[in-house]
């Protein structure tokens, strides 16, 4: 959506496009693996309070 509305003003086109890879940028290998780690140390821990180990 906002993509349209920047198309057709090239001001805002411009500073949208120095913006955007800062706001939808792909995590490294090394960020996404500390971003999985306390998923899987809570699924862990939910594992030991439920007893299901």
């Amino acid at each position: 959506m906002f993509n349209l509305v920047a198309d057709s003003n090239p001001v805002l086109a411009q500073q949208w496009r120095n913006v955007r890879p800062r706001i939808h940028r792909v995590p490294t290998p090394e960020e996404q693996a500390e971003l999985e780690r306390p998923t899987e140390v809570n699924s862990s821990q939910l594992r030991e309070d439920l007893n299901l180990h």
